[in-house]
């Protein structure tokens, strides 16, 4: 423990509080990293396809923000897609949720519907944050066969008695072993640094000085953070899918689950609204009937397992499996088709149809950065599990379905982490930004409930809250034109939606199998050729675009 114990003596003395209140020049070290940025067209080794042409970039900024005895820098790997139309606006970055996920991989892969939602007027600049993929990656083991041998076993809070203890416990051995694996960095990835990062593109960009940022899920922390940190250069946020920015630095974001209960009762009325399209629809099922029958079939699983034998292996089937599968699924209503194939599999018996269901949807991220950037920042820190017991209750309360089993993970593991990031943004949540921010909040999300965007909206003076009226995890789950539309005028000519404006989604529930198959998008080439015609190619564009993000992948049980 003389390790542990003089990693963090050293962690905690570098923990400064950042307030809005501090200029731009505070803590930025001009002196140290790059001023401008020298783009190439050779990005052979991002070993990325694009259809648009892609340039990138190695970027320096100072590795250390805090620590003035540290001139050491760290590279930031940017990529960049230009513009489609004139005049050129500037340029927009964006961050895609975890903490965990590829701005890098995000921009690349969905860099046509980033500039029809945009309006085509902006270049995308994509970056990986500090502790994910190319920038200073995160990791708690040194190879996957070490993580098979001493990763701690997890499970679902509710899948027996003892199983928050138990998580309790494997969260005190995850950090041990995160902090051994990656003492050089666990105090060099958070939000506040990677704020400052952002600020530094800015300027380098030499454009205006003022950041644009797209930021969904965990990327509305980010994009909360570097606008009440330097409210000066705002000149257009998006935050979607909104994480509540205050309990965030806490580490025990209660609200996360408030809108997780209405999101599956969501999907069990659209299954009985359209049961021609929904496997679970049998005659004279009701959505009560349903429900119960759900119920049913993971009480059964909490109490026996199922077995799969076979000549060379042995698989289970668990509550833990088939409720997070349940639980994943809930981001995205296009896959609620093949969620009910996959549950009507196992009402009938039938495992091998329900796993042949489970290929479906990717996680885009670095899974330990998820822990490593978020617990470092969070405040809450506890030594017995007796103590945290009536905090987590709370989460219970607020979702009887699923708070156990998805809203305990994210406090558990942090409340026993062993380190501290060296900077953290400490300031009050009341922040005049030089232009208006607009907050992005669905109805019915699983993880980021419309509260959290309500909160995030009183958070910053003249910020409007526009409520889009659908089902899943952020704006492009369930797609609106009026969503889409409204985010295309607020970047182009910084033009707000009214105060309580609501857009109904354009793709009911259970449309189609898959909604690709009833919008096909249009070739790039229209695309382009569309966007300002504001006629109905214009539409098509917008609205596919709002599709295609629900391709994108998420972060499982997290943000």
């Amino acid at each position: 423990m003389q390790f542990l114990s003089s990693v963090l003596l050293s962690a905690a003395a570098l923990v400064v509080g950042v307030s809005h209140a501090q200029s731009y020049q505070d803590g930025q070290r001009p002196e140290i990293g790059d001023s401008q940025i020298d783009w190439s067209t050779n990005c052979t080794s991002l070993s990325a396809a694009s259809a648009l042409p892609l340039k990138c970039a190695s970027f320096q900024v100072p590795l250390d923000y805090v620590n003035q005895d540290v001139d050491n820098t760290l590279a930031l790997t940017l990529v960049r897609v230009d513009a489609v139309k004139e005049p050129v606006l500037g340029s927009i970055m964006f961050n895609p949720g975890g903490p965990g996920g590829s701005g890098i991989q995000y921009v690349i892969g969905r860099a046509q519907e980033m500039l029809t939602l945009t309006g085509g007027q902006f270049n995308l600049i994509g970056f990986d944050p500090r502790g994910v993929n190319f920038t200073l990656p995160f990791t708690c083991y040194n190879s996957s066969s070490e993580r098979s041998a001493q990763a701690p076993p997890y499970t679902r809070g509710n899948s027996s008695d003892v199983a928050l203890g138990h998580n309790f416990v494997s969260a005190g051995v995850s950090s041990q072993h995160c902090l051994r694996a990656s003492s050089d960095r666990i105090g060099l990835i958070s939000t506040a640094y990677v704020a400052r990062d952002m600020i530094r593109i800015v300027d380098a960009l030499d454009e205006d000085g003022l950041l644009r940022f797209w930021g969904v899920s965990y990327g509305t922390i980010l994009g909360a953070t570097v606008s009440a940190m330097f409210p000066e250069r705002v000149d257009r946020v998006v935050l979607d899918s909104n994480v509540n920015a205050q309990q965030y630095y806490t580490g025990f974001d209660a609200d996360s689950n408030a809108d997780l209960d209405s999101t599956l009762q969501g999907f069990f009325s659209g299954c009985i609204q359209n049961p021609s399209r929904c496997a679970l629809a049998g005659n004279g099922t009701t959505i009560e009937s349903l429900a119960e029958s759900i119920d049913s079939l993971l009480g059964n699983l909490r109490q026996t397992p199922w077995a799969t034998v076979s000549d060379t292996s042995v698989s289970f089937l668990t509550y833990t499996t088939v409720k997070g599968y349940i639980f994943d699924r809930l981001y995205s209503p296009s896959r609620w088709p093949t969620m009910a194939r996959g549950l009507q599999g196992l009402l009938d018996g039938n495992v091998t149809a329900f796993r042949e269901t489970m290929t479906s949807g990717t996680a885009t991220t670095t899974p330990d950065a998820i822990y490593g950037i978020r617990c470092g920042e969070t405040s809450m820190r506890h030594d017995s599990f007796e103590d945290l017991r009536p905090l987590l209750q709370q989460v219970d309360e607020l979702s009887g379905w699923g708070g156990f089993d998805f809203g305990t993970i994210n406090p558990i593991r942090c409340s026993r982490w062993l380190a501290q990031a060296h900077e953290v943004y400490r300031g009050d949540w009341q922040v005049q930004t030089n232009s208006p921010i607009l907050i992005v909040g669905n109805s019915h999300d699983p993880v980021t409930p419309f509260r959290s965007a309500q909160n995030n909206s009183e958070t910053f003076v003249g910020s409007v809250l526009l409520r889009h009226d659908g089902y899943g995890h952020g704006a492009g789950a369930q797609p609106s034109l009026c969503t889409a539309e409204a985010i295309r005028e607020y970047f182009l000519h910084g033009t707000l939606p009214k105060a309580g404006t609501v857009c109904k989604p354009d793709v009911p529930l259970f449309s189609t199998d898959t909604w690709r198959d009833a919008y096909e998008p249009l070739s790039l080439t229209d695309t382009i050729a569309s966007l300002g015609k504001r006629d109905e190619n214009e539409k098509r564009a917008l609205l596919t675009a709002m599709l295609g993000l629900t391709e994108s992948g998420h972060v499982y049980e997290n943000y």
